[in-house]
């Protein structure tokens, strides 16, 4: 996925700016991720202490809001990824780009 993401991100970029433009789609995956990962966990915390509102402290509790804290969050990874998908269905260009051509070398016979 991280190889098509990037032929995908560095796509019609002119040869000389191509560095630049992949160092861009990396550091902007390692940020989605981490992003990613701290609303996904505070969302799962959230849900857990929701659940646990009212209710004694017992292992059991613990155990299903621990279940239900993991249900939320994959429920809205789920959601985001759906729309993450229809957005990129949406802007995705169906146009083969026209690539930057070089001048052939002159070669000699």
């Amino acid at each position: 996925m991280f190889s098509s993401a990037t032929n995908s991100g560095t796509l019609g970029v002119r040869p000389g700016d191509a560095s630049v433009a992949s160092a861009t789609v990396n550091a902007s995956q390692q940020v989605g991720g981490s992003l990613g990962t701290a609303l996904l966990s505070t969302l799962s915390a959230s849900a857990v202490s929701s659940y646990l509102t009212g209710l004694r402290p017992t292992p059991a509790a613990l155990a299903a809001a621990s279940v239900h804290g993991y249900a939320a969050a994959f429920a809205w990874a789920a959601l985001i990824l759906a729309v993450g998908a229809v957005i990129a269905g949406a802007l995705y260009r169906r146009q083969v780009p026209e690539r930057h051509r070089v001048a052939a070398p002159a070669v000699a016979h």
